[in-house]
């Protein structure tokens, strides 16, 4: 660093004003000529402002400047959107775009944060995932019923996106994406789901859109638009899709049958819970021993039948070890079963 930060008063917060010449991140991609001015009161950031440049040349500014009687709002703005989700280690398959990040750092209800990113005029490459999903499409609409498939290599396939828009939340482990589309000229996907990191799980879903500008041609006909193309607007012809697994080795399944289903009846084939949310997690420690849950009205040599009897205790989850939570999702995956 070229400049070291600044301490601000002794028990007041931090004051911090720094200009760094590289930060390296995720990937191996750096960011240079960082100029950052940062301040925390009561353990909380109260203002931000970061500025510099990725490799390649594209620039990131953020910033969060505090307004009275509102949450704290964090904004980030970048050239290059796929460069600095690499940074950070957010996603490593996409390339260039126009990137912005509104988030609100206070959060709501269990979530520690909300916010939405938004993308325009990028590239998807060689992603395992969506390359499972446009390889099973075909092979469900075929065999004429839901096709489940292991993860297989990628294919260095490049797809032109448009525009991307995920609300997201944050809390307790899980990023959890709330109506999020890509729209692009050959294909669109709309997205709903939870990634639970503490578990390493994926849980998520939508439709996969073929030829995403001629399906939706219709789409801004009045009166008959929502019912061409769904209230969405997923087209006339849509695929619904799920990811589900661990992360290591998520299983795409493919229901063809949405394919001949009304675009305003698609919802129904949808195979995820279509209003995810945080789930607060139990943070309680383990549980004691047998030996000291015994009542102490229980004499010696009721403790020693209840032991020798094997007695189980409750579970204080309601079976979560059943591999689902209070909300629906499925927390353990059995591994695919080999042919």
């Amino acid at each position: 660093a070229d400049k070291a930060g600044k301490a601000g008063k002794p028990g007041a917060g931090m004051e911090l004003d720094a200009e760094i010449d590289n930060v390296i991140g995720h990937g191996e991609v750096s960011l240079r000529g960082l100029k950052l001015k940062m301040s925390r009161r009561a353990e909380k950031l109260a203002f931000l402002e970061a500025r510099g440049t990725l490799d390649g040349g594209g620039a990131v500014a953020i910033s969060m400047v505090p307004e009275a009687g509102q949450p704290r709002r964090l904004l980030a703005d970048t050239t290059d959107a796929g460069q600095a989700f690499r940074l950070i280690g957010f996603y490593p398959n996409m390339q260039v775009g126009r990137g912005r990040m509104e988030v609100n750092v206070d959060g709501r209800g269990p979530a520690e944060k909300t916010g939405t990113v938004w993308v325009e005029d990028f590239k998807i490459l060689g992603d395992p995932v969506v390359s499972e999903v446009l390889g099973s499409a075909p092979d469900a609409v075929e065999a004429g019923k839901p096709v489940r498939r292991a993860k297989k290599a990628a294919q260095r396939e490049v797809i032109d996106f448009d525009r991307m828009k995920i609300p997201f939340s944050v809390g307790y482990g899980q990023f959890v994406i709330e109506n999020a589309y890509l729209r692009g000229p050959v294909l669109g996907v709309s997205l709903v789901g939870k990634a639970d990191f503490k578990l390493q799980s994926l849980n998520l879903g939508g439709t996969y859109i073929p030829l995403q500008g001629l399906n939706n041609v219709l789409g801004g006909v009045p009166l008959i638009g929502n019912l061409v193309s769904g209230v969405q607007g997923d087209g006339v012809f849509g695929i619904t899709f799920a990811v589900q697994g661990p992360m290591s080795q998520p299983q795409v399944l493919v229901n063809p049958l949405s394919l001949l289903a009304p675009s305003f009846t698609r919802e129904f084939f949808q195979m995820t819970n279509q209003n995810p949310k945080v789930i607060p997690r139990d943070e309680k420690g383990p549980t004691a021993p047998v030996e000291k849950r015994v009542r102490a009205s229980s004499s010696p040599g009721e403790a020693g039948q209840g032991k020798a009897g094997g007695e189980k205790p409750a579970s204080g989850n309601g079976g979560a070890a059943g591999g689902a939570d209070a909300g629906g999702w499925v927390s353990q995956t059995a591994p695919a079963k080999k042919k």
